[in-house]
């Protein structure tokens, strides 16, 4: 596929929509078939399941929202850049657009990128793949979120130091995968950090003494 905005365009926006679908089937029956392999108890394995694709749902989410942020500073800057380039500067604009074009890691000429979202729902999947059951399930969804920003911020770390990751691999299952296993120390419903008797009992502290 001919290259005409400067940008590395996949070369098939469908290949890329059943290629996330694909891996997202893997996952989900992955985290159910582990959990229900470890656990023998059929709910746990459910909502592994039901976790995994909820916290794709987040990932997404938070891939769309925190990009939608991102161009809305970069149109802020575009528009204050231009707006001081007088007529006969116009070679400037050319400069600046073409370098745009060079070091952005999404796709700025579009209001939605499929890449990107789909690889979000990867990532937001990938968050929670250390133990599903072990999340609930409103926290499997903001796990999925936050895991989406840092997939997005991650890729404006590496292409700041230069490291050329095309199909964004090491982000999605790099990066996220060691939000994971913090993710895991804060939102496991039993054992982590916000359930956990210590945390709860200063609330507990707290409703006495009032």
């Amino acid at each position: 596929m001919a290259d005409t905005d400067g940008f590395f365009t996949r070369n098939s926006v469908v290949g890329v929509y059943f290629g996330t679908l694909f891996m997202m089937a893997s996952l989900v029956h992955i985290s159910g078939g582990i959990n229900l392999m470890q656990s023998k108890d059929h709910k746990k394995a459910n909502l592994a399941m039901i976790n995994t694709f909820i916290a794709g749902v987040g990932g997404a989410l938070g891939t769309y929202l925190f990009r939608w942020f991102l161009m809305s500073l970069i149109n802020k800057s575009d528009n204050q850049f231009m707006n001081e380039v007088t007529f006969d500067q116009q070679w400037k604009k050319k400069n600046y657009d073409s370098l745009k074009k060079k070091t952005f890691y999404m796709n700025i000429y579009s209001n939605f990128d499929p890449f990107l979202i789909c690889r979000g729902v990867i990532a937001g999947m990938v968050s929670v793949s250390l133990n599903p059951s072990s999340f609930y399930s409103i926290f499997a969804l903001l796990n999925g979120l936050i895991a989406g920003v840092i997939y997005v911020y991650s890729l404006k770390i590496f292409k700041t130091m230069k490291l050329d990751d095309t199909i964004h691999s090491s982000n999605v299952h790099g990066i996220v995968s060691l939000y994971a296993l913090l993710s895991i120390c804060f939102f496991h419903k039993e054992e982590g950090f916000f359930f956990n008797d210590i945390y709860l009992s200063l609330f507990d502290d707290e409703v006495n003494e009032n």
